[in-house]
């Protein structure tokens, strides 16, 4: 299994270029595991916040 963490992290702090940004963006959605982490990981910062 790859993990994607670094990627979901480059993503939530807008540290993408836009080109890099609309890749991520269409792997996610055709990508449950991408997806699953990203959302995992898009949870537990909002609740640190």
């Amino acid at each position: 299994m790859k993990d994607y963490t670094n990627k979901i992290e480059k993503y939530l702090r807008g540290q993408m270029s836009h080109e890099e940004e609309a890749r991520f963006e269409q792997k996610v959605k055709s990508n449950a595991l991408i997806r699953f982490q990203a959302g995992i990981m898009t949870m537990l910062i909002r609740k640190i916040k």
